[in-house]
């Protein structure tokens, strides 16, 4: 199944599965969010960012390997954990790298391949395996060296903290999210009886993260 089919099953109908994957990183040991991290980093030199009135803001629905916009047309580009759901991973990047302007800004950010290894674990143990990420071309691991293709100036930076959760009842709400369906009661059973059991042994259900911000300048042209 394709990376983009797989995210329109899980994402699209409702925005439930994606709701409970969010909620999750509420329990996270790092007291300053993903998005407070992420936008201490969204800054460009030589431009100054004040905070304006802004009456409207123009949306649109594109498909990201065909974007409807003018060559050079941004000064920057942010992917947040998206590339995973794209089909065609290069003729993605070359267009980012097209309407990204002569030395623009591009940001990553994606998860390695051992980020949630406790709740992969837990999830490949009662059948319920990772579909997205099984289909996913691009890692922290190997991002580097593809947006090196197509940009230049290629930095990385991972993200502090781990997740800490004490019930069982937002794990299970995530491993539910990991695939088209419900689990089973049987499944449901056993993942139940495991987790708690690691709370109480424990006081939390413990999983580490691995999520990485790349940033990347766009290529100058001759």
């Amino acid at each position: 199944m394709d990376p983009s089919t797989i995210a329109a099953k899980q994402c699209l109908e409702t925005s439930d599965n994606l709701t409970t994957r969010i909620a999750i990183h509420s329990y996270s040991t790092n007291p300053q969010s993903w998005f407070s991290w992420l936008s201490e980093r969204l800054t460009m030199e030589g431009h100054v960012f004040e905070a304006l009135e802004i009456g409207s803001a123009e949306v649109r629905q594109c498909d990201a390997a065909q974007l409807p916009f003018l060559d050079h047309h941004f000064d920057m580009v942010i992917a947040n954990s998206m590339l995973y759901h794209v089909d065609d991973l290069h003729a993605v990047l070359a267009e980012f790298a097209r309407v990204l302007r002569r030395g623009g800004k591009l940001i990553v950010s994606l998860s390695g391949r051992d980020a949630n290894p406790e709740l992969s674990a837990l999830s490949i143990n009662v059948g319920r395996p990772a579909l997205a990420l099984k289909q996913a071309r691009i890692f922290a691991e190997n991002a580097g060296d593809l947006l090196g293709r197509y940009f230049v100036d290629v930095k990385s930076e991972r993200f502090p903290g781990d997740v800490s959760v004490p019930t069982a009842e937002p794990v299970l709400a995530y491993l539910n999210s990991m695939d088209t369906e419900e689990m089973s009661a049987k499944q449901t059973s056993i993942a139940r009886g495991f987790i708690e059991g690691v709370i109480g042994a424990t006081g939390n259900f413990k999983n580490g993260k691995h999520t990485v911000l790349f940033t990347a300048t766009g290529k100058r042209q001759s």
